[in-house]
């Protein structure tokens, strides 16, 4: 290696390790000096506390705590609970003799599978019939 090779490379080596140095001064510095002012601020923030709740409060001053932690604690449990949906209407429908049943909401309806009789008001009995492979029968029977 030529001669200024040799130097500079002695003077990186010596400035990388006196950054290095200076690197973990620095660091212990911050943290002792760090949690040493963390610790200040929660003792301090512990003692005001400790003071305050000590002091002689009115009645007055009570009695609207506790409202606003009753009024906080109904809001929240209010806010989390889902709006109940309103109950579906119930109508009736005459279709071929028979009387159907449907609920209807707001987004959708449903019809009841089994027809009620006109005369009766009763639901009819199903009786479903395979005759063949390719053949379903439902008949629906007086109770």
């Amino acid at each position: 290696m030529s001669f200024l090779k040799k130097i500079l490379f002695k003077l990186s080596a010596s400035l990388f390790s006196d950054l290095r140095s200076a690197f973990v001064s620095i660091m212990i510095t911050l943290v002792v000096g760090g949690s040493s002012g963390l610790l200040f601020f929660v003792e301090s923030a512990r003692t005001a506390t400790i003071e305050t709740l000590q002091k002689p409060q009115p009645l007055w001053v009570s009695i609207a705590l506790a409202l606003i932690v009753i009024l906080y604690t109904y809001q929240k449990t209010h806010s989390l609970q889902p709006p109940r949906a309103k109950p579906p209407k119930l109508k009736w429908f005459t279709y071929c003799d028979m009387k159907w049943k449907v609920l209807i909401s707001d987004s959708d309806f449903k019809v009841d599978k089994v027809p009620f009789c006109i005369d009766h008001d009763q639901q009819f009995i199903v009786k479903i019939a395979v005759t063949s492979v390719l053949e379903l029968k439902i008949e629906y029977v007086r109770a």
